[in-house]
């Protein structure tokens, strides 16, 4: 499912269908973080929209519990999508004050 969902908003991508550009880069980080966690594998953590994060939580969580994915993911999106681990990746990083000023500093960005 989170596959067909990152296609379709590659699809509206390239046919120049955009919603809001922060939503579009908020799902395609997410889409990569399920990919990346179902590998075994991590990400670079990246910054969303706080309300974002709360709904993403709660996907990963049911996710879990359908056995879908591991036990050790939600520590994952933590790790993830929370600020202090973005500060620790890179020291010299500012919080923006609000996410539409962050611009590109997610992980995945539109060219």
């Amino acid at each position: 499912m989170i596959g067909r969902q990152k296609q379709m908003v590659m699809d509206d991508l390239s046919h120049k269908r955009l919603f809001a550009f922060e939503d579009t880069i908020s799902i395609l980080n997410f889409c990569r973080f399920v990919e990346t966690a179902r590998a075994g594998d991590t990400m670079t953590p990246c910054l969303l929209p706080p309300e974002h994060v709360q709904f993403y939580r709660k996907v990963v969580t049911r996710l879990v519990e359908a056995g879908l994915l591991s036990s050790n993911t939600m520590e994952l999106f933590n790790t993830t999508f929370s600020l202090p681990s973005i500060e620790d990746e890179n020291p010299d990083y500012q919080a923006p004050s609000s996410y539409a000023d962050a611009g590109t500093g997610s992980c995945t960005t539109v060219a």
